[in-house]
């Protein structure tokens, strides 16, 4: 059955089965590029609430999940899905998605045909390798800073080009670069064409990912939720960005957070200007399953 036109938060309706929440980090749970940003005391106090009443709660985003786990501090997840579904934490487990060696040799040549385009590659670990000395001396610099927590657990002290060194790490992120951002729309068509099957989603500022055939956000909370017996139908989330589109369009209460971006809010049942007004919807609204 087709979801609703999108509709205001206030018009929301029917979340009594609601039993997992799913929420973005980025531009969702917290500003965009604010440095050290913890959840703010209303936003934590909400999802306590929920939590009480018996609703799993996870975050999905495009960092690895020890960047949420070192940077939020007012409140714990029941699970975090990194890299936009390739890398998945749930308590002491973790479970990471892996690109083959013969993906990122390729991926590698289309970013050094298209000049203004950098690669970088992330391990399971969250270690980034770079493309070039110039952007591995960015990622040491971002690494080192001290005036906020960085997602990178460490940095390869080679480079891409060094295969017989790339292939000792487990390869779970690729991201590419771009000096001009009005580029990328012509960058993704050259790239869908190479590369059938896979997808390339914005993620950050002038940064597209690498998703991995048959992973995103919206297919780990699917696996996620199963092993918890929790149905799609019982499933909400919220997401303000390009790699929030997936969850957006598949669960039926699903909600942007934002005013701006047509096809965001085209894929979401709902919009709202801030988290906290759907988190108040499933508390109003929702019911008990403890």
């Amino acid at each position: 059955m087709p979801k609703p036109a999108t509709r205001r938060i206030g018009e929301t309706g029917g979340l009594s089965g609601i039993r997992l929440a799913a929420l973005d980090f980025d531009g969702t749970l917290v500003p965009k590029d604010v440095p050290n940003a913890d959840l703010n005391d209303r936003t934590a106090a909400l999802l306590e609430q929920l939590r009480c009443r018996g609703l799993r709660l996870i975050v999905a985003t495009g960092r690895h999940p020890s960047f949420i786990q070192k940077r939020i501090r007012k409140f714990q997840f029941d699970a975090v899905i990194g890299y936009s579904g390739n890398v998945v934490s749930h308590g002491r487990q973790k479970e990471a998605a892996s690109f083959s060696l013969d993906m990122i040799q390729a991926v590698y040549a289309f970013a050094q045909n298209n000049p203004g385009l950098e690669m970088t590659l992330y391990s399971d670990q969250g270690i980034a390798c770079g493309s070039s000395s110039e952007s591995r001396e960015a990622l040491l610099k971002k690494w080192r800073r001290t005036d906020r927590i960085c997602d990178l657990n460490g940095v390869a002290d080679f480079l891409i080009g060094d295969v017989q060194k790339v292939t000792t790490m487990q390869i779970s992120r690729i991201c590419l670069h771009l000096d001009r951002w009005e580029l990328y729309p012509q960058i993704r068509t050259e790239f869908l064409s190479r590369f059938p099957g896979y997808r390339l989603v914005k993620t950050g500022d002038k940064q597209a990912e690498v998703l991995v055939q048959g992973r995103s956000k919206a297919s780990e909370i699917l696996r996620l939720a199963h092993s918890l017996g929790i149905s799609a139908d019982q499933i909400a989330c919220a997401g303000d960005d390009e790699n929030d589109i997936e969850m957006l369009q598949l669960f039926d209460h699903s909600y942007y957070i934002g005013r701006n971006d047509d096809p965001l809010r085209s894929a979401a049942a709902f919009c709202a200007d801030h988290v906290n007004a759907v988190l108040e919807q499933l508390l109003i609204k929702g019911e008990s399953h403890v």
